[in-house]
């Protein structure tokens, strides 16, 4: 039996991503509940970037239905999808290096300029590295300061659905930690997560809820803590690699 999912706030029905000939997601469907913090998590090229970018508009999508409190976000531009309140951290952090950190965060609020200052003040508070470094290039930032200043920007539009793409790539397990406890803390106070996640144990540790996909299908929906504790099943679809920290040494 399925685990009981709280109102949902993210609905996908049926969701299918193609890249030419190539399927990128396969009658993917799920649903986000309001507050909950919710891992995709699976092999590399399992499908998690090519779902989470189709929520964000970032990709077509061919068939399927995305509904986002209630309205239907499918056809949507990714500037309407942000305005409507997700934003998504993406893979390899999306920054620009030759910018400083402060503006790379402002750039974060372009739809939200009259809160500029408050959301400003909140990443700061959440990353204070962010506050210490502001006027600093952004390219010249350690790999997790990086990530902090990617989901700092995020955070700087005021979603009330953040997604994070594999936010441990390249850093060293005490920042990832570091990274996923911060996040966590921003499910505790009410934001819903999606995140996706190479590193199964590291996701499973913090989430609520886990989708396990694989070549580009949804196989397997749980609670985190039933998905950690099944080392058979998660074995036979993670293999016992993807069920470990990564342990690389970037900070």
């Amino acid at each position: 039996m399925a685990p009981e999912v709280t109102p949902a706030l993210l609905d996908v029905d049926g969701l299918f991503v193609r890249y030419g000939i190539l399927i990128g997601l396969r009658d993917a469907s799920l649903t986000v509940g309001k507050g909950e913090f919710v891992a995709l998590v699976g092999a590399n090229g399992a499908g998690k970037s090519s779902l989470l970018s189709a929520v964000a508009g970032l990709v077509g999508r061919s068939e399927g239905r995305i509904t986002f409190d209630g309205q239907d976000i499918t056809r949507r531009r990714t500037d309407e999808i942000v305005r409507a309140g997700i934003s998504l951290c993406p893979e390899g952090r999306g920054i620009l290096p030759r910018m400083s950190v402060r503006e790379n965060l402002l750039l974060g609020a372009y739809h939200q300029r009259a809160q500029a200052a408050r959301n400003l003040e909140r990443v700061h508070t959440l990353f204070p590295i962010l506050h210490e470094r502001h006027g600093q290039m952004a390219g010249t930032l350690s790999g997790g300061q990086q990530q902090m200043l990617s989901i700092g920007r995020a955070l700087m539009s005021e979603p009330r659905l953040l997604m994070l793409d594999e936010p441990s790539l390249g850093l060293a397990p005490i920042v990832v930690h570091e990274i996923l406890e911060t996040v966590a803390a921003l499910a505790k106070d009410g934001m819903t997560i999606l995140l996706s996640e190479e590193s199964a144990k590291k996701a499973l540790e913090f989430a609520d809820r886990a989708y396990v996909l694989e070549t580009g299908n949804i196989v397997l929906e749980d609670t985190a803590s039933a998905l950690l504790g099944n080392e058979a099943l998660t074995a036979a679809y993670l293999g016992r690699s993807h069920l470990a920290s990564h342990d690389s040494a970037e900070a």
